[in-house]
């Protein structure tokens, strides 16, 4: 029997950098190999003179009625990290899809932040707090008035970093983070900690 006969997948990717792709190789293989597989994939914050030729921005309502003109018959299947999936989420309803056929696994992290608790200082704020240690540095932020930036929450979009210019930060999870981004200092707030004293540039 022929297997591909009924298959209709159109498999939407969005990363934010190349080097992020997860099995790239693997997919458009798998849409060369089978025809009713369509592999889309985009990225939405790729360095302007990189390799890569294919398309590039955030999710939209343009992208999803570009990937699938027929996308309130099918059956959508969601994951991410969960500013990802709430954005993703409205637009799929904004498009018409009935929530039934919605369904959704999410990123999550395991285990709370932990660290020795310290002094932090927001260098750009002027404000210096003490923390416990327990909470994350973005809930520090948030609950002294200091404005970062965030989405998912988890340590995986990357939204929240910012540079640690001195002192040491312990995180749950690194994947919002480039190798260059962490060599540079860069931390996630969701999913830090305070090690001791540390200066940050928010």
């Amino acid at each position: 029997a022929d297997k591909q006969s009924e298959v209709d997948v159109v498999f939407l990717h969005v990363a934010r950098r190349q080097s992020e792709l997860i099995f790239a190789r693997e997919l458009k293989q798998l849409g060369k190999q089978h025809t009713g597989t369509r592999v889309r994939i985009s990225l939405s914050q790729e360095a302007e003179g990189s390799s890569w030729r294919g398309a590039r921005g955030r999710l939209s309502a343009a992208m999803l009625k570009r990937a699938a003109p027929d996308l309130a018959e099918r059956e959508v299947y969601l994951c991410g990290p969960e500013g990802f999936m709430a954005s993703a989420r409205m637009l799929l309803g904004d498009a018409g899809l009935p929530p039934a056929q919605l369904h959704e696994e999410s990123f999550d992290v395991s285990s709370g932040v932990s660290g020795s608790g310290g002094r932090v200082e927001f260098s750009a704020s002027g404000k210096t707090i003490q923390a416990s240690g327990s909470e994350s540095l973005l809930e520090l932020a948030e609950a002294s008035g200091i404005a970062v930036a965030s989405a998912c929450r988890t340590g995986h979009c990357g939204e929240c970093k910012v540079r640690c210019l001195s002192g040491a930060v312990s995180m749950v999870v690194t994947d919002g983070l480039s190798a260059d981004e962490l060599a540079d200092g860069y931390v996630l707030t969701c999913v830090g900690a305070v090690n001791g004293d540390i200066r940050l540039a928010a």
